[in-house]
Order: C-alpha cells, then sequence, then structure tokens
C-alpha cells in the first residue's frame, strides 16, 4: 500500500473509513478496476462519444474521489469539465497527462490482491 501513497491515493484516509480493515480496503480497490473497464473513457473519447465520455468521466470522478485517489479524481473532474465544455482537446490532453499514472495505481491494485 505504500506504492499507492507515494502515487498520491489517501491510503490512510481511506483505511481509516473502513476502520484499518486492509482487506476490505483491497475488496473495495479491485471494485475500482472494475469501474475503469464499465466507465472507460478512452475508447468513446477516441471514437468521437464525447457525451458517453464526459458521462463516464463523470462516474470515474465520482469513483476516484470516495476512494480518494486524488490524482485521478483530478484528472477525470477536468475532463469532465473539458467535455462540458466541449472542449475536446483539452480533454484529451488531460487523459494523454494523466493516463500512465492511472496505470501504474492501477498496477499497484492489482498487485496487492
Amino acid at each position: 500500500l505504500e506504492e499507492l501513497r507515494t502515487l498520491g491515493v489517501d491510503v490512510d484516509g481511506l483505511l481509516e473509513l473502513f476502520g484499518g480493515d486492509v482487506d476490505a480496503y483491497c475488496e473495495i480497490l479491485q471494485t475500482f478496476l472494475s469501474d475503469l473497464e464499465s466507465y472507460d473513457v478512452v475508447a468513446p473519447l477516441s471514437n468521437g462519444e464525447y457525451e458517453k465520455a464526459c458521462q463516464n468521466a463523470h462516474a470515474l470522478k465520482g469513483a476516484a474521489g470516495n476512494l480518494r485517489m486524488q490524482p485521478l479524481f483530478e484528472m477525470y473532474t477536468q475532463i469532465n469539465n473539458a467535455l462540458k465544455n466541449s472542449d475536446v482537446d483539452t480533454a484529451k490532453a488531460v487523459l494523454e497527462a494523466g493516463i500512465e499514472k492511472q496505470q501504474k495505481i492501477v498496477e499497484c491494485i492489482k498487485n496487492n490482491k
């Protein structure tokens, strides 16, 4: 879990909500991986489905915020706001800038099953 901390995830704050139950914490993180698949932003953004990308970014913004994943919360907030304002170029740029950190967080979660 230390690596998640270094990636900007408030592990301690969320663990506190789970009463220190690391297993429950890890289980909810696995749910987030499913959310990333269910609410993919990359494909709709690439395919010109901007409304769907906006809706998915909104869903992921909420999930990341609830799980105190500040870097992903900020990224999806910016993408959501850009798409609401029909600023596709900014949405794509924000996604491109943040996707590597998302991938690192995903790998970290997968390694902590």
